[in-house]
């Protein structure tokens, strides 16, 4: 009995994609925690604009970041059709606000791209790669990124 031919597995990595200001993003399925519906926060003072304020998550208080305000776009205005969409990074867990979780994104390693144009020195930096795809161009979120840029303001 001949012995199959070696396959080669291309390695895949899946990503939950968002909508952000009306715009495409993702984030790796592996930091994404749980997705929940859109519930009131309560504010900080003295916080940056893109903090939404802090969440109780079954006794653990969580801030919640506006992505689309991170990123320089127009403020959400929160509803209850948005998301809070959890994620974990380390020790550390934060609420994203998107205006929708669409679906889970299965990519080949080979089909990620640089994300040009992003700089170091401000926001964007939380976008390390994109993604083509028939819908167009999906921007990746870097959680970490997200995280040091909480910290540096908080």
């Amino acid at each position: 009995m001949p012995l199959e031919p070696d396959v080669k597995t291309v390695p895949v990595q899946l990503f939950s994609t968002l909508s952000v200001a009306g715009q495409k993003y993702c984030i790796d399925i592996m930091r994404v925690r749980e997705n929940r519906r859109w519930s009131p926060t309560t504010t900080l003072p003295h916080s940056p604009p893109f903090m939404m304020g802090t969440m109780n998550l079954r006794g653990e208080v969580i801030p919640i970041v506006d992505l689309a305000c991170m990123f320089g776009l127009p403020p959400i205005v929160p509803t209850d059709r948005h998301v809070v969409v959890i994620v974990e990074h380390g020790n550390r867990i934060i609420g994203l606000a998107v205006e929708a979780v669409r679906r889970i994104l299965s990519v080949e390693a080979d089909q990620i791209r640089e994300a040009p144009g992003a700089r170091k020195e401000c926001t964007m930096s939380c976008v390390c790669g994109l993604v083509t795809t028939d819908d167009g161009m999906i921007r990746i979120i870097d959680v970490e990124d997200v995280v040091k840029a909480m910290d540096e303001v908080l």
